[in-house]
């Protein structure tokens, strides 16, 4: 487990995977299925197939911590002379040219980061962690919102709801692929400031809605927060809280290049009424995806 882990800059931990889908020569063998050019052509196909069934298609790629923080992960990077450009960049180019509606959070995340406050409630990653942290989900909740608002056919939500604060700590996933042990103290659990939703009529936590119009597809960059400690304060529940609507999805960890859609293929009825599916997956999976990029016919549920 540890060779699945790179030590960073100043405590700072890095997920190995995240980081070789970023430094990859090119020249490696992909396992069957993935690489941008299967990922490209599996996201025009559903997009396709939702089309001719009235559904738009919204593809957010998250950024790994190390597109984000690649002076966290070595020195070089913290000067000027040196610099990492995440080849998801040119996957978001070549999907803009289909006509397929993407989200580019690579330039939004280093924006926020030059306007950063370095303490920990600022930061958009985890530092020993992969994945984002509670301020990282509002800031692409937010955009994602944005983008929503400008497509057409898309309708208005109606439903309040409010932030309540919550505060916690949280064990990194990379600190556990370390299994050190449990009185290793070099990596305390990072505090959290997380924002739970709820709805202001009745003080109820966020909760999904089948027949919502917005079906989300995600994996754990979705979970976190959400239906895992402190609840409805992920990715889904702040979109809610944007849209003023509930969501419905489906949520697989590590599993968003193509398990989401063979279950969505598998309960074509939660396709019914929906107007948009928003489609979130971390980047490193276009070159490590689980069963890679597979063409998976989804029916239509009318």
């Amino acid at each position: 487990p540890v060779t699945k882990v790179v030590l960073g800059r100043d405590g700072w931990l890095f997920y190995k995977p995240g980081v070789d889908y970023l430094i990859a020569s090119g020249n490696e063998p992909l396992e069957a299925n993935n690489g941008p050019n299967k990922a490209i052509h599996a996201i025009i196909e559903f997009r396709d197939q939702l089309q001719r069934q009235g559904i738009q298609l919204l593809v957010v790629p998250v950024p790994g911590k190390a597109s984000v923080y690649p002076d966290r992960l070595t020195y070089r990077a913290a000067r000027t002379e040196w610099s990492l450009r995440s080849p998801t960049l040119s996957v978001i180019d070549k999907l803009r040219e289909n006509d397929v509606e993407t989200i580019d959070l690579f330039a939004v995340f280093q924006n926020a980061r030059e306007t950063d406050d370095p303490n920990a409630d600022k930061r958009i990653y985890l530092a020993q962690d992969t994945h984002w942290s509670p301020h990282g989900v509002r800031i692409a909740a937010k955009i994602i919102a944005n983008r929503i608002d400008r497509l057409n056919g898309i309708p208005t939500g109606n439903v309040e709801y409010q932030h309540k604060a919550v505060e916690g700590r949280r064990q990194g996933d990379i600190v556990q692929m370390m299994q050190l042990p449990v009185h290793q103290s070099n990596y305390p659990a990072e505090p959290l400031r997380c924002k739970q939703v709820i709805q202001s009529t009745d003080s109820l936590l966020y909760q999904d809605e089948p027949h919502s119009p917005v079906l989300l597809l995600g994996d754990s960059f979705s979970r976190i927060y959400q239906t895992d400690e402190p609840h409805s304060a992920g990715l889904i529940a702040q979109l809610a809280y944007e849209l003023k609507m509930p969501l419905s999805s489906i949520v697989n960890d590590g599993g968003s290049s193509t398990l989401v859609r063979q279950q969505l293929a598998r309960q074509p009825e939660l396709l019914k009424g929906k107007k948009l599916v928003i489609w979130q997956f971390i980047e490193r999976d276009i070159r490590f995806g689980t069963e890679g990029w597979q063409v998976i016919p989804v029916s239509s549920a009318n």
